[in-house]
């Protein structure tokens, strides 16, 4: 499987807080069937620069590798929806054109679909972080649908959220998504060792059950492929 929101870089946000952590992320995501992290730091200000955030994933690589660890890490970010869009371009996902875009997670702002867009005209490819924690999507989920059908964007649903880790509300919103086929991707948002760790196999039984094998593992191999490669998702 493949998880393209993780934030398993040390030291630079509100996740692992050392490399001794990061790894033990890394032997957890193994184990679980993981095989490729897409190491997305918040990026809330331009003061995590990109280069960056490409020192500290070739540095984890380097001790995944000298150690065994069958998982690789590529580059992305978590960035903030208020960031002007001229100038993320430098943290798509693995350098190929696909934007972890969060908005507040109070609400949904008036001028979403307006910010989606800009990020479009940068030649960018939008792909919504966790909506199914959103109030104004857990009150009416048709508000991500017409956003989605009006920008284009792809949703990525926190696999914690389909488990009913983060309460039965935000469970109920990402199975509804699942069922109305407004999840493109599933991905952990793990930020340690403990509850939030990188795991996807339980997110999946469910899905399976919900949408059937073959659709439900689209959303943690295919779909995730193509955010890394930079290619569409149908």
């Amino acid at each position: 499987m493949i998880d393209t929101h993780c934030h398993i870089i040390p030291g630079v946000d509100d996740g692992s807080p050392d490399f001794r952590t990061s790894m033990d992320m890394a032997v957890i995501a193994a184990g679980d069937g993981i095989k490729t992290i897409v190491a997305t730091p918040h990026v809330n200000s331009f003061d995590l620069t990109p280069a960056m955030i490409r020192a500290y994933v070739a540095a984890l690589n380097t001790r995944l590798s000298d150690t065994g660890i069958p998982v690789s890490v590529v580059t992305g970010g978590e960035v903030g929806s208020f960031l002007p869009p001229g100038l993320i371009k430098g943290y798509s996902i693995n350098g190929n054109g696909y934007i972890l875009l969060e908005f507040p997670h109070s609400h949904l702002p008036a001028n979403a679909s307006e910010t989606i867009r800009h990020l479009t005209l940068e030649g960018l490819k939008v792909l919504l972080a966790h909506p199914e924690r959103n109030p104004s999507v857990i009150r009416n989920p048709k508000v991500l649908a017409g956003l989605v059908e009006e920008t284009g964007a792809r949703v990525q649903v926190t696999a914690n959220s389909i488990t009913g880790a983060f309460g039965m509300g935000i469970r109920a919103c990402a199975r509804h998504l699942l069922k109305k086929g407004l999840v493109h991707v599933i991905a952990s948002d793990a930020h340690s060792t403990g509850m939030r760790k990188p795991c996807l196999s339980e997110a999946l039984d469910v899905a399976v059950k919900i949408l059937g094998k073959e659709q439900a593992m689209r959303l943690v191999f295919d779909n995730p492929r193509a955010v890394i490669d930079g290619e569409n998702i149908v």
